[in-house]
């Protein structure tokens, strides 16, 4: 009896591993990149590990799991309710879309579906912005955010595939 409980707690404890590790880049995320002469940037990380779970393990991270992020990720950082869960959940549909393509693939064709990836959406929520804010806003920061994020994709990519190696296989 204790033995199964102790089984269900892992196997529990190993599906939630996707979630939980987005919800962290998620509040990583919250805390914005001071950048010398320029605006604050606050990279939306979460994307990262959204692009990485729909190619490997996309029923650990089903929708209403990413909707729930988009909403958190909106709430956290004062964009419009809904935002981010857009954002998110168009991120997870286009991965989806490619996962037969970038599942299995070397590393750099891996990263290189999440930098086109990546620009469409970082061009897809700037216009959002734009149209929320009834202007065409400076796309700068929109860039910085793209450089930051295919910059630290390999560090977090990475990561996620040495946990997904060692709990999830």
């Amino acid at each position: 009896m204790n033995d199964v409980f102790w089984q269900k707690i892992t196997v529990s404890a190993k599906s939630s591993l996707p979630f939980i590790l987005t919800l962290i880049t998620i509040f990583l995320s919250a805390l914005p990149l001071r950048m010398p002469d320029f605006i604050h940037v606050s990279p939306a990380l979460g994307l990262i590990p959204i692009y990485h779970w729909a190619i490997y393990r996309s029923n650990l991270l089903p929708f209403y799991s990413i909707f729930l992020l988009g909403l958190l990720q909106d709430l956290l950082i004062g964009t419009p309710l809904g935002f981010y869960t857009l954002i998110f959940l168009t991120m997870y549909g286009m991965s989806l879309a490619q996962r037969r393509f970038f599942a299995g693939k070397a590393f750099h064709v891996y990263w290189f579906g999440f930098s086109v990836a990546a620009l469409a959406i970082i061009i897809l929520g700037w216009v959002l912005a734009s149209i929320w804010a009834e202007t065409f806003l400076n796309f700068d920061a929109n860039l910085v955010q793209y450089a930051v994020l295919v910059g630290v994709f390999p560090m977090i990519a990475s990561l996620l595939l040495r946990l997904q190696q060692k709990f999830l296989q």
